[in-house]
């Protein structure tokens, strides 16, 4: 009698057994037992390579500085910057080149405030307004902005003579009020306040 079949004899099928391959495998990649090393970019030793940096090798200075005596800014690690700056300094180290020691801008001022009180001078005389001072660095310590004031001073109102005290200062920095004071001091009427005004546009 023939056994009778179950259900999931119908679903299964024999396995193939797995026969040894009689070839030895053949690899995916081919390695090389050389590596090719990447060459790595030459450095450009150009100043006007953007990709330049400064290395900094305890040098004393470097970047850049500004020389007081001839009032430059350069780049102490360009060597063209430095020749310029070399040159431009020169200029002024030898004494045979004229340049601006000073330059001042006034103005006429109908009323102005005192600096330790803030009360206000408005009498109708004339008063000078100093918008704007300026000395060279070489030229400084040397009595250029008084001198400056008082070339104003004395031409600046036709036949009038406005004394120290009639000169007002617009916004002065730290610097600016030790020179007022100064300068005021100088005059007759010793005081250490000095007129100030803001600059309108």
């Amino acid at each position: 009698m023939q056994k009778q079949k179950r259900v999931t004899d119908f679903f299964s099928s024999p396995v193939a057994k797995k026969s040894p391959s009689a070839s030895p495998r053949t690899p995916l990649f081919e390695l090389d037992t050389q590596l090719a090393v990447a060459k790595k970019p030459r450095v450009s030793l150009c100043e006007t390579d953007v990709r330049q940096t400064i290395l900094d090798a305890g040098q004393r200075k470097i970047g850049g500085q500004y020389c007081k005596q001839c009032d430059m800014m350069y780049c102490i690690d360009s060597i063209t910057e430095v020749a310029m700056h070399d040159k431009h300094h020169n200029k002024y180290s030898d004494g045979s080149t004229h340049f601006i020691a000073g330059i001042i801008i006034a103005e006429p001022l109908k009323s102005a405030q005192y600096s330790d009180s803030g009360k206000e001078l408005h009498d109708g005389e004339p008063i000078v307004g100093v918008n704007r001072i300026w000395t060279h660095p070489t030229a400084r310590r040397k009595g250029v902005a008084s001198e400056l004031l008082d070339v104003i001073r004395h031409r600046y109102f036709t036949g009038t003579l406005v004394p120290k005290s009639r000169v007002a200062f617009s916004d002065p920095s730290d610097d600016g009020k030790k020179f007022a004071e100064r300068y005021v001091r100088s005059c007759s009427e010793a005081s250490s306040s000095f007129l100030v005004y803001t600059v309108t546009k």
